[in-house]
């Protein structure tokens, strides 16, 4: 499915990125996203094709592959500053979160990761596992990027909890792929660089292993990408839409939509120029219309579910 193909293009981007580039607002180019849809649709298959498209290009090493637990994303993190996390498994550990049958090692993981997106603008400190700590025991600007696949019966499991929802999930951009439409109404409008590899080798230079997400001591001097007056005026617009969504107890999915789109179009302005990068009408308009076309369709399938899930059962009519 290209829904999932966009979602992992748009991890990829964003951890190339990762540390080098800010909005006015000091937000960084991470994005935890997460792909719905049945099994056999090619979700996994998107993020094989991120980590063949890394490894071509030098930057295997933003890879971390599947952690076992929190001990383990304290290490990867003391150690790389921006990373990019794909995998299954925390989906496994949602659902049990969402059902209370979870360790306090699973737990720790997941808090760690809420952590890790919250401080990307500032300084994450590092908790006391046993890692070896700089001496300030923090991470300076942290970059994580995550790309978790998902089932529409697994996500509609997570949401019924509130719990997870507050404490995890409403970090999350979900892109679903229940309706048809959203590939052609939104990848179509992409231009696909005609070289990926060449432009990531622009963006990272000949020696992509001393990026700078590499080492406790790398200065963050991140080039700032601002808005022109025509993004700010449809940045505004969004919010207050999303302003009335929230007033109505939407808090999720709507309440992160801003902070989502911001990211996106910066990522989007940092595809068209790399070396003066703003964000510019069209940027915004993408970067708005794709998240407010993913939260809306999660909005209107969240409702339905509610209304028939006493009688067809959770998430069993969202197989087509």
């Amino acid at each position: 499915m290209r829904e999932h193909a966009i979602a992992a293009a748009l991890s990829l981007v964003a951890s190339v990125l990762g540390r080098r580039y800010c909005n006015e607002d000091g937000q960084q180019t991470n994005l935890y996203l997460l792909s719905v849809g049945p099994d056999a649709t090619g979700k996994r298959c998107s993020m094989r094709t991120v980590e063949e498209i890394l490894e071509n290009s030098g930057l295997e090493f933003l890879l971390t592959g599947e952690l076992a637990d929190q001990e383990a994303l304290i290490a990867r993190v003391s150690e790389r500053k921006n990373l990019l996390l794909q995998f299954n498994a925390l989906s496994t550990l949602m659902t049990m979160l969402a059902i209370d049958n979870l360790d306090r090692r699973d737990i720790g993981l997941i808090n760690n990761l809420t952590e890790l997106f919250d401080t990307a603008a500032s300084r994450f400190y590092l908790p006391d596992h046993g890692v070896e700590q700089d001496i300030n025991a923090s991470v300076d600007h942290p970059c994580v990027n995550v790309h978790i696949a998902l089932t529409a019966e697994g996500l509609f499991v997570v949401l019924a909890s509130s719990s997870i929802v507050e404490r995890f999930l409403n970090r999350f951009l979900i892109v679903p792929n229940w309706a048809s439409g959203i590939a052609d109404k939104f990848a179509s409008e992409i231009e696909v660089p005609e070289s990926i590899q060449r432009w990531i080798h622009s963006v990272v230079g000949d020696h992509p292993e001393a990026d700078v997400g590499n080492g406790a001591t790398n200065a963050y001097t991140p080039t700032k990408v601002m808005k022109t007056q025509e993004a700010e005026v449809l940045f505004k617009q969004f919010e207050r839409k999303i302003d009335k969504h929230r007033q109505s107890g939407k808090d999720f999915p709507w309440g992160r939509a801003r902070e989502h789109a911001e990211k996106i179009a910066m990522i989007a302005a940092c595809a068209d120029n790399l070396s003066q990068p703003s964000i510019a009408e069209q940027n915004a308009r993408w970067a708005i219309g794709f998240v407010r076309y993913c939260v809306e369709l999660l909005d209107s399938q969240r409702a339905f579910e509610s209304s028939h899930s006493s009688i067809t059962g959770l998430g069993s009519h969202i197989t087509h």
